[in-house]
């Protein structure tokens, strides 16, 4: 897997594990690059960002704050339990930790029936050929037969956030200007002044991830609730 595929299925799913805190910051794309560069299996972050969403909510704290510095003490903790520092990984050119996981849950216990239910929508959604957007029903049919094959069910459910992305970006390009131009400037006046201190790639993305979340606010195809901890 190469860098920009592995930095976007972790920057996908943590923004939409912390529904709210959104585009990644300067630290947080150091540590996926340090993550990359280490070996550290995606499987492993993606289950590390799961671990610390459910600890931060037994604390009662809002998973929009969920900091990528304490996945990444997730992650150490995890390899040294294996006796592995992530520098002794990156010295040694260990091989990926995916190979070195627990066998996944059984995938017909975990991702198999959410995958189903949610093909099962896409077609009502969009009929049984997917005439609309036949990309969507085809990538998840893809990823429930790499389920059934055994994929970690971390890594399933971060692709789903993945198509799900795709599906409201196609959603949002199909709304009306003057609807876009109405959705942007209530996000300019709600969270004006975090905008103006994010640099303008970072300020691009997270108006688009928060016109997603506005569009899918009122779609039901994608379950973020069963998707995500």
């Amino acid at each position: 897997m190469d860098l920009p595929t592995y930095y976007q299925e972790t920057a996908d799913y943590l923004v939409a594990v912390r529904q709210g805190g959104l585009a990644l910051s300067a630290t947080d794309d150091e540590i996926v690059a340090r993550f990359y560069e280490e070996g550290v299996s995606l499987a492993l972050v993606l289950r590390s960002i799961d671990n610390e969403a459910k600890r931060q909510k037994r604390l009662k704290r809002p998973s929009r704050n969920l900091p990528l510095r304490l996945v990444a003490k997730g992650v150490n903790k995890e390899l040294k339990k294996r006796g592995l520092s992530a520098a002794d990984s990156a010295a040694i050119k260990q091989p990926p930790i995916a190979e070195q996981r627990p066998s996944p849950k059984p995938p017909e216990a975990s991702a198999g029936p959410l995958l189903r239910a949610i093909i099962k929508r896409a077609e009502a959604r969009l009929g049984k050929g997917g005439d609309e957007l036949p990309d969507v029903i085809e990538a998840l049919e893809d990823l429930c037969r790499k389920a059934l094959e055994g994929l970690d069910e971390h890594r399933v459910r971060a692709r789903v956030v993945g198509i799900a992305k795709r599906y409201l970006d196609a959603r949002v390009d199909h709304l009306a200007t003057n609807q876009i131009e109405s959705w942007e400037a209530e996000i300019r006046d709600e969270i004006g002044t975090s905008l103006r201190r994010m640099s303008p790639s970072a300020r691009v993305d997270t108006i688009r991830e928060l016109l997603r979340r506005r569009v899918a606010a009122n779609d039901d195809l994608f379950p973020f609730a069963e998707i995500l901890p």
